[in-house]
């Protein structure tokens, strides 16, 4: 800024800096169910409670979510995979992104993607009535479908709503 009043000039510099606000996206799931392996050829697709819960390796139950991501740039800045919790438990799960395709309606423990590896997230005791947080930023790189799944490391049973209910699975992207 240079500023004349016909005796003399003055001048001063300085750094404005403009950013963009960043830009939050909440996606519903496109797909959810739970499989059990206890019952290894049956759909769980319709149910508004996803179960989660390891017990004698007779009783166990791993919920599935699948999103749909599109009009990103690139990978994001941060993201959530937001769980409403309708039953608490001591454990919140081990999370894996597992590869594979699946679809809501035929999901069931036979075909269900495997959870192996090492999970990218572990989520410790969880309150019912509350939403859990888990941060899936790394596995969301670009465009794509993506599908979150849990093992639960205790006998200690847990449940997340599903898209069929109120309070939906969300997964919250800001870029």
């Amino acid at each position: 800024l240079t500023v004349d009043n016909g005796f003399g000039t003055n001048s001063t510099t300085k750094t404005i800096t403009v950013s963009d606000q960043p830009v939050v996206t909440t996606l519903n799931p496109v797909a959810d169910a739970y499989v059990a392996r206890s019952s290894p050829t049956k759909n769980y697709a319709a149910y508004t409670d996803l179960k989660l819960l390891a017990f004698n390796g007779t009783y166990e139950y791993h919920p599935y979510f699948q999103f749909s991501v599109g009009g990103l740039g690139g990978a994001p800045t941060s993201a959530k995979l937001r769980l409403f919790v309708t039953d608490s438990g001591t454990s919140g799960g081990s999370w894996f992104a597992p590869t594979g395709s699946w679809t809501e309606t035929t999901l069931n423990w036979n075909n269900a993607p495997p959870l192996t590896g090492t999970p990218f997230a572990t989520v410790g005791a969880v309150p019912q009535g509350q939403w859990v947080e888990i941060d899936v930023t790394a596995q969301i790189t670009s465009n794509g479908t993506y599908t979150f799944a849990a093992t639960n490391p205790t006998t200690d049973m847990v449940t997340f709503a599903s898209k069929e209910s109120a309070n939906k699975p969300q997964l919250v992207i800001t870029r």
